[in-house]
């Protein structure tokens, strides 16, 4: 590592640790994608659907407010990666590792019509034309689960809450600077 937190660039030819590029952000980023699917699929504004985690936590709206909080929950990966070695112009080729993961996001409703929300992303979710924005980011609706009725303690007192966890698959490409082999010694078999 570099001092000032990037990792430098290495190759197969390096011989040292290979970094994958770009690095893929799999933290707040998804949170934002999944946050503008609920928002879109839901109807709520979106600056009501908040990401569930923050590392200031924004005021919490009042309890005749409908509104909504989304995060990843867990990402599951397949056993492995799939390694595809890839030309390139300078003809010394890149390896890709391609590899699935299963996401597991929770959407948690409040307000009035927190039940009603819950119903719209769960029976929304199936409408393929509103998959369209989690398709071009490489994931997959695989089920909406359970609407679950359940209270949370605040500051104002309990706040009914309605609970609903999207399973999603999602496809990880990363790119790693694996050359090909140039050449290599040959020795005689001896028979």
């Amino acid at each position: 590592m570099q001092s000032d937190g990037h990792a430098r660039m290495t190759t197969s030819a390096t011989g040292s640790y290979l970094v994958a590029t770009p690095i893929i952000d799999g933290g707040l980023g998804l949170d934002v994608i999944w946050q503008g699917f609920v928002a879109g699929v839901t109807g709520l504004d979106g600056s009501m659907v908040r990401p569930a985690w923050q590392p200031v936590s924004p005021k919490m709206p009042s309890a005749d407010t409908d509104w909504a909080a989304v995060g990843v929950l867990d990402e599951t990966p397949d056993a492995g990666p799939a390694l595809l070695h890839r030309e390139t112009t300078d003809s010394l080729g890149t390896t890709h590792s391609v590899r699935h993961s299963q996401l597991r996001i929770i959407a948690a409703f409040y307000g009035p019509r927190a039940h009603g929300h819950a119903i719209a992303l769960r029976d929304g979710a199936g409408i393929l034309q509103n998959q369209d924005v989690i398709k071009r980011h490489k994931m997959g609706i695989v089920e909406v689960g359970q609407i679950i009725n359940t209270t949370e303690m605040a500051a104002q007192g309990w706040l009914r809450r309605v609970d609903v966890h999207i399973i999603a698959r999602r496809m990880v490409t990363q790119q790693y600077a694996i050359h090909h082999i140039t050449g290599a010694p040959t020795h005689p078999i001896k028979g």
